[in-house]
């Protein structure tokens, strides 16, 4: 038996239907492809903007670390500096003490200080002594108190008085 359609009206709608059901089917993948083209071309240009803030981000840290670096050597001259003015601060006020003492030894001493010369760290001193008993305790004195290192010359004058070339360092 052959099979008669009662109702064509409904086969011309289910062909419509499929009809639109493809149509938005296709519709949705086009604007799938499209929605995700244009993520796609989004997320690259704010990839390409981080690259460069990255990229900016970099040179100032290259900077930083150059002016990093150029601190540290700046911090290490002037810690040598410090220790260097503190040597020298120690070694002014040693050699201060000692001029005292020469000073005092002088009056007490009969001796005649002919030049005082200073380059660090060394201190030398031309004394003129009427005996050399007298430098000797005067030496005494010195390295017992400051403890410094010291070697001296000298020479017998015709006056019978001795002239000492006395070199120290700390």
């Amino acid at each position: 038996m052959k099979e008669i359609n009662l109702l064509p009206w409904k086969d011309q709608q289910n062909k419509r239907e499929d009809i639109k059901f493809i149509i938005f089917f296709l519709l949705a993948i086009f604007l799938s492809f499209l929605m995700i083209f244009f993520l796609n071309e989004l997320f690259y240009h704010q990839v390409n903007q981080l690259d460069l803030h990255k990229a900016g981000l970099v040179k100032r840290l290259s900077f930083l670390s150059l002016s990093i670096n150029e601190l540290q050597q700046i911090e290490q001259q002037s810690k040598q500096l410090k220790t260097t003015y503190q040597l020298l601060n120690n070694n002014h006020k040693k050699i201060q003490e000692i001029l005292r003492l020469l000073h005092r030894s002088c009056m007490n001493m009969k001796i005649f200080i002919k030049t005082i010369d200073y380059q660090s760290p060394y201190f030398s001193i031309l004394i003129s002594v009427s005996s050399e008993k007298k430098f000797l305790e005067l030496i005494e004195k010195i390295e017992k108190k400051y403890h410094w290192k010291y070697k001296y010359l000298f020479q017998k004058k015709q006056d019978s008085k001795f002239e000492f070339l006395l070199k120290m360092e700390p």
